[in-house]
């Protein structure tokens, strides 16, 4: 089952691009726009940080691009820094854009997404 988790996740990074405009002078990928238009998000009320540090239960892996000129490269270390678990993970890395680790660094990326599912799903009874 984690598997096509995975596959889906993969999926979704390769066919992301950055396609609208919000009209907040934020750049926004394909996901991001259709679920705004189907559930109607207020990127104004969405705080990814408060959402980590609510769940200190939870592991997470943040992956950031240095490259990334939609998200600035703080991000990935705020939302580290608000995970009160040991095992929450951030990997960072150069030369690659926004959504665009697995399409530039395959094996890396399938290094630590995976190795990061298996050690957390091997913690389930």
């Amino acid at each position: 089952m984690w598997r096509l988790i995975i596959f889906a996740a993969m999926l979704l990074m390769t066919c992301s691009r950055q396609v609208d405009y919000n009209g907040n002078g934020q750049l926004l990928d394909r996901g991001a726009s259709v679920a705004i238009d189907r559930y109607v998000l207020d990127l104004g009320e969405v705080k990814p940080a408060q959402v980590v540090a609510a769940h200190p239960e939870r592991a997470f892996l943040f992956i950031q691009c240095t490259g990334d000129d939609t998200v600035p490269a703080h991000h990935g270390t705020d939302l580290k820094s608000a995970s009160a678990n040991p095992r929450t993970e951030l990997w960072i890395i150069d030369g690659c854009n926004h959504v665009q680790a697995y399409v530039t660094h395959p094996a890396e990326w399938e290094e630590h997404v995976i190795g990061f599912l298996e050690r957390e799903l091997d913690r389930l009874p």
